[in-house]
């Protein structure tokens, strides 16, 4: 069974058939004006611009899906970070609880207190930053 083709090899066959093309626009068009097609290769001149004109947009398309891979993955790391960003607010929350419970039963230990500390410097960060 064949592997699939990457984008990259897709990406790399069109470039070398585009250049193949540009060869043959070449070969048919006029060595003094190369817009312009020699005399009786007109034909040949009109389907080499046009495959031309084909292949320069399945580049395109190709580079656009290059482009939207790489944005996709940084979506996908940013998503990652503000996870763990509201993973690690909600445990400091719920820590702050855990330690107003043991400050309301009388139980000092040096746990508590950090959580304590923690969980009060978030609730005044969250504070700060609505206003």
């Amino acid at each position: 069974m064949k592997k699939p083709a990457t984008t990259q090899e897709a990406r790399g066959f069109m470039e070398e058939l585009r250049r193949e093309l540009l060869r043959q626009k070449r070969a048919v068009g006029d060595p003094r004006a190369p817009m312009r097609a020699r005399p009786g290769q007109e034909e040949a001149f009109e389907k080499v611009e046009e495959n031309l004109a084909k292949a320069a947009f399945i580049l395109d398309i190709l580079e656009k899906e290059g482009r939207r891979t790489v944005a996709r993955k940084a979506v996908k790391a940013v998503d990652a970070l503000l996870d763990g960003f509201l993973v690690f607010g909600f445990s400091l929350l719920a820590m702050l609880g855990v330690a107003a419970a043991a400050v309301l039963l009388n139980t000092p230990s040096p746990v508590a207190q950090a959580t304590a500390i923690a969980g009060v410097g978030v609730a005044l960060a969250r504070a700060v930053a609505r206003k």
